[in-house]
C-alpha cells in the first residue's frame, strides 16, 4: 500500500506539473513569434511570383490564400461569408476620353476645354452617361468649419449650380483638420447637401508648387476608378446628385474667371491667406462623359480569436494590415512593384502577432479579428467595405490596431503609436511596446497632413472607432545614425517604386521585437475592463464619436 500511494503521489505530482507546464502566458507565446517565419511570408508576398499584389489580379488572389492557410495553421476561426474570405464587390470605371469634356459658355460663346491639356473630367462610379449645364459659383476651398471660424459658403447660394472649388484647404488649418477638410469626400457631402450639381476643381499656389499638370496627368487615365458596391445598393465614396467632376488647368482657370467680378489671381490671393471667397462666375458650364465599368471581386481575409470573457467575447479588436499593393508597370526594366516594406512585411507582422496569441492557454477577454485588407492602395476599399458590410456590427468593433509600411530598416528603440494619444489607451500602450525595449512615440510630423488619412484606420476612425497605427519610429542605440534621414530617404527613393522590393535593408530582430510589441497591444487592449474612449475635445472623437 505505501508503495502505491508514493506511485499515486508521483504521477499526481507529474499531472499537475504537466498542466502548470502546459499554461501558455504571453510571454511565453511571444516566443512563436521568429525572425524565420517573418522572412518566409515576406518572401512569399514580395516575390515577383506575385506580381505585386494588385487588387483583382491573380498574384493577389495567390496572395489571399497565403494568409487564409496561414490563418489556418495557427488556429484562427473563419471570419468571411465564404470561409476565410470576405469578397469586396468592385466597380471598375474607365473615362471614355473621346467623349467626354467641358464646355465653357461665356459672353464671348462656347469654348470647348482640350482634353488634357486643359481639362480632364473624372469617372461616374455608376452611370455610363451623364451631362449637366449650370451656372458656375467659385467657393474657396469648398469647406464649412464651424469650430474653425472658416465657411466658404457664407451669403452664397450653390443649390442647383456648378461649384468651382480650390483642392486642398487652407494652410491656416491645424494638420488634423486640414487632412479632414480636405477629403475630397467630405467636401463633396457638403457640397452636394447644399445643392450643388456638379464640380471643377482648381490649383492653388502650393498645389502647383507640389505638382506638375503636364506630369500629374501624363497618359490619363492610366488606371481605372474603383469603388465597392453592396447587395443594397451602396456605393463607396459616390455621389449621385453630383452629374461631373472635372479638374482644370491654369489656363482654363483664368478663362473660368474672365467675365467674373474677381480675377483669378484674387482667389489665388485668398486662398494663400486662408481667407474664405466666394462669387457667382458669370459663365456656365457643360460637364459630360460616358464611361466603360466593369465588375470584379476582391477578397479580404478574416480570421478570428474568439474571446474568453462571455461578457465581452462580442466585443472585437481588429488587427489590420492591407494586403494588396500597385502591380505592375509597362518597362524596359523591371515591371513589379513588389511592395516589400508595402506592405509584406507588415502582413507579416500581423501573422506572427496572431500566430502568439492564439498560443495562449487562456485567450484574451475579448475577441480579435486579423484582417488582411484589399484594395488599400485604391482608396482605402477593403477596409472600408468590411466596417461597414462585416457580419460583425459597428458598434462591437472597440478599437482597430493598424499595421502598414513598417519601414523596420536599423536596429530600433522607439515605435509610434499613432492615434494612442487620442485615447484613453495612450499610457497603457506605452507600458505594452516597453516591455519589449520601445519608447512610444507620438506624431514625428505634428506639423504635416496628421496621421489620420493616410492608410486603412482612417475606415475605422471615420465611424467612430478608436484606432492605434503601429509605426516604426527614428530612434536607434547608434547615436551615429540618423533614423528620420533613412525615412525620409525611402519615402523619395523607394515609396511606390518598384525598388521596394526584397532587397531593400531590413534588421529583421526588430521586426521581430515589432511583432511582439504589436501582439502585446493587441492583447492588452483584449483583456482590458473598459475599451478605449476617445480624449474629450479630441478633434476626431467628436467629429466621428457618435456615429
Amino acid at each position: 500500500m505505501i508503495l502505491r500511494l508514493f506511485a499515486t503521489i508521483a504521477c499526481a505530482t507529474v499531472l499537475v506539473a504537466c498542466t502548470v507546464e502546459s499554461k501558455v502566458g504571453i510571454d511565453d507565446a511571444l516566443d512563436a513569434i521568429t525572425q524565420e517565419n517573418l522572412k518566409n511570408t515576406t518572401s512569399y508576398l514580395a516575390d515577383d511570383a506575385r506580381n505585386g499584389r494588385r487588387i483583382g489580379s491573380p498574384g493577389h488572389e495567390d496572395a489571399a490564400n497565403y494568409v487564409a492557410g496561414q490563418f489556418k495553421a495557427i488556429g484562427l476561426q473563419p471570419g468571411g461569408e465564404d470561409g476565410w474570405f470576405q469578397h469586396v464587390p468592385v466597380v471598375s470605371a474607365v473615362i471614355d476620353a473621346e467623349n467626354s469634356g467641358v464646355i465653357l459658355h461665356t459672353a464671348a460663346g462656347d469654348a470647348e476645354l482640350e482634353w488634357l491639356k486643359d481639362v480632364v473630367v473624372f469617372p461616374d462610379a455608376i452611370r455610363e452617361e451623364s451631362q449637366v449645364r449650370a451656372e458656375v459659383v467659385f467657393v474657396g476651398f469648398g469647406i464649412h468649419a464651424p469650430e474653425l471660424e472658416y465657411s466658404d459658403f457664407d451669403g452664397i447660394d450653390v443649390e442647383g449650380k456648378i461649384v468651382a472649388t480650390f483642392r486642398g484647404g487652407p494652410e491656416a488649418f491645424p494638420p488634423l483638420e486640414l487632412t479632414y477638410y480636405s477629403s475630397a469626400d467630405i467636401k463633396a457631402a457638403e457640397l452636394v447637401s447644399r445643392g450643388a450639381v456638379g464640380q471643377v476643381l482648381l490649383w492653388d499656389r502650393r498645389e502647383e508648387e507640389s505638382n506638375n499638370w503636364d506630369e500629374h496627368y501624363d497618359g490619363y487615365p492610366k488606371n481605372p476608378l474603383l469603388s465597392w458596391e453592396n447587395g443594397s445598393g451602396e456605393v463607396s465614396g459616390y455621389f449621385p446628385q453630383r452629374l461631373g467632376l472635372a479638374d482644370l488647368s491654369r489656363a482654363s482657370a483664368e478663362k473660368l474667371f474672365e467675365d467674373a467680378p474677381i480675377s483669378f489671381e484674387d482667389a489665388l490671393d485668398a486662398a494663400e491667406a486662408s481667407r474664405p471667397m466666394s462669387t457667382l462666375l458669370g459663365v456656365e458650364v457643360t460637364l459630360y462623359q460616358k464611361v466603360k465599368h466593369e465588375r470584379f471581386s476582391s477578397p479580404n481575409v478574416v480570421g478570428v480569436l474568439r474571446g474568453s470573457d462571455p461578457q465581452l467575447t462580442n466585443e472585437y479588436v481588429v488587427f489590420s494590415a492591407h494586403l494588396d499593393h500597385l502591380g505592375t508597370r509597362e518597362s524596359e526594366e523591371d515591371t513589379i512593384y513588389n511592395g516589400f516594406f508595402d506592405n509584406a512585411v507588415g502582413v507579416a507582422i500581423m501573422l506572427e502577432s496572431a500566430r502568439a496569441l492564439a498560443k495562449l492557454t487562456v485567450a484574451p477577454r475579448r475577441s480579435i479579428v486579423f484582417l488582411a485588407v484589399t484594395g488599400e492602395e485604391t482608396g482605402l476599399l477593403g477596409s472600408d467595405y468590411f466596417v461597414n458590410n462585416s457580419s460583425i456590427p459597428k458598434t462591437s468593433m472597440v478599437v482597430n490596431v493598424n499595421v502598414d509600411m513598417p519601414q523596420l530598416m536599423f536596429p530600433m528603440t522607439t515605435i509610434t503609436t499613432f492615434g494612442a494619444e487620442r485615447t484613453s489607451f495612450e499610457k497603457p500602450a506605452a507600458a505594452e511596446v516597453a516591455l519589449e525595449g520601445f519608447e512610444a512615440l507620438p506624431d514625428p510630423y505634428p506639423d504635416a497632413d496628421g496621421e489620420i488619412g493616410r492608410s486603412d484606420h482612417y475606415s475605422f476612425a471615420v465611424q467612430g472607432i478608436p484606432f492605434i497605427w503601429m509605426a516604426e519610429g527614428v530612434g536607434s542605440p547608434d547615436p551615429g545614425l540618423d533614423g528620420m534621414a533613412l525615412f525620409n530617404a525611402f519615402l523619395e527613393e523607394h515609396y511606390h517604386q518598384v525598388s521596394d522590393d526584397l532587397s531593400r535593408p531590413i534588421d529583421w530582430d526588430s521586426a521581430r521585437r515589432f511583432a511582439r510589441a504589436c501582439a502585446r497591444v493587441t492583447r492588452r487592449l483584449a483583456m482590458e475592463d473598459d475599451a478605449p474612449a476617445w480624449n474629450e475635445g479630441d478633434f476626431v472623437g467628436e467629429k466621428f464619436g457618435q456615429n
